[in-house]
């Protein structure tokens, strides 16, 4: 099994002084929550998919709980697991995955595929991004690093959005770029287990390198939280250059062009909105 170590740094550094070391707990999966009020597409999983669909939850709950034999301390002092119940559907659009959490639902995290969905690897680092959601609830109440009122664009969205929530996806998606670390220095392996692997981790990176520029220009978050991303930041981009593969380095290429594109229209917009206001 890989050394998870980015993995537990980045963590670390999402969530100072709330990490320990401790069990993951059985995680509970659920069938029968009522999840199509996130996802209207969502339908439940027919009763003769479940056992196989309950082996692949299994076989990336294995992944995750090997990567992060980790809790973290609530505004309490209590030790909490971060996830305990992942409710599950079935979405009726071909190869779609979505994964959901919040902060009113402490320890449960909807997952949404079209199944069989045969990508482990990739459906554990979507469970170590919901579980970073939901010890960021935590930490928000602890101690809110974000700008009041602040807004900035996403480029998961392709929008504006509340400071929070980019502050948000910049830590879920650097701790699951970090999981997915150790797979991808072993790509062609790692391939043959979960095909797309090398494009889905390409899409994060580009995207995390706007992400960390509009925390930046639309200054987010306080002067000690830029400097602890931007360090983070670094870090995954040593991480990836240490990792060579002409494979991953055409793909961030082609989709670092793509996000570009979406980004410089939506600047072009926005400024057009501002000159005819």
């Amino acid at each position: 099994m890989p050394a998870f170590e980015p993995l537990r740094e980045t963590a670390g550094c999402a969530l100072p002084g709330m990490l320990v070391d401790g069990p993951v707990g059985p995680v509970r999966s659920n069938f029968d929550a009522n999840i199509q009020s996130h996802f209207p597409s969502t339908l439940p999983v027919p009763e003769t998919q479940r056992d196989a669909v309950d082996s692949e939850i299994d076989a990336a709950c294995t992944l995750y709980k090997d990567a992060f034999p980790l809790a973290f301390l609530d505004e309490t002092g209590r030790q909490r697991p971060f996830i305990s119940e992942i409710q599950i559907g079935h979405s009726v659009r071909d190869d779609e995955v979505l994964t959901a959490s919040s902060a009113g639902a402490p320890g449960a995290v909807i997952v949404v595929a079209n199944w069989p969905l045969e990508k482990p690897i990739r459906l554990a680092s979507l469970l170590v991004h919901e579980a970073m959601h939901q010890a960021l609830y935590v930490r928000e109440r602890l101690a809110n690093p974000v700008r009041p009122g602040s807004l900035g664009y996403s480029p998961w969205k392709n929008t504006l959005r509340p400071g929070r929530m980019v502050w948000h996806a910049f830590w879920t998606f650097s701790t699951q770029l970090a999981f997915l670390h150790e797979f991808v220095r072993a790509l062609p392996e790692s391939r043959r287990v979960d095909p797309g692997l090398a494009e889905f981790v390409a899409d994060i990176w580009a995207r995390l390198e706007i992400c960390i520029d509009s925390i930046r220009g639309f200054e987010l978050v306080d002067a000690d939280e830029e400097r602890t991303m931007t360090t983070v930041f670094r870090a995954s981009e040593d991480r990836l250059a240490q990792s060579p593969s002409q494979e991953l380095e055409d793909a961030i290429a082609k989709r670092r062009a793509d996000v570009e594109t979406e980004f410089a229209a939506w600047r072009s917009s926005m400024l057009s909105e501002a000159g005819t206001a």
